[in-house]
């Protein structure tokens, strides 16, 4: 026998990277599908859990932000803090 094989050393191979989980966040739930400044939001990420905080331009995107965020592979759970400031329109 040359090694012992764990469960937790296979699992390892098929999860993300914080960083990794992060960048798809940012990149293209935030900016290219909502098409929201990657500044107007904080994005997290220990362990697979998100903390996402910052202000929204409407509370109608809030529930779809969090459900996108969940949606990304390796995501295990996500945090909101975010708030949102209601523009007017003239």
């Amino acid at each position: 026998m040359v090694g012992v094989l764990s469960r937790s050393d296979l699992i390892q191979l098929f999860l993300r990277r914080d960083h990794s989980i992060q960048e798809e966040i940012l990149e293209d739930v935030l900016t290219r599908t909502l098409h929201l400044a990657p500044s107007a939001i904080t994005v997290d990420v220990e362990d697979g859990m998100v903390t996402l905080s910052g202000t929204l331009p409407q509370p109608g995107l809030l529930p779809v932000v969090v459900r996108l965020c969940q949606s990304v592979d390796g995501v295990v759970d996500v945090d909101s803090r975010l708030t949102w400031t209601e523009t007017k329109q003239s």
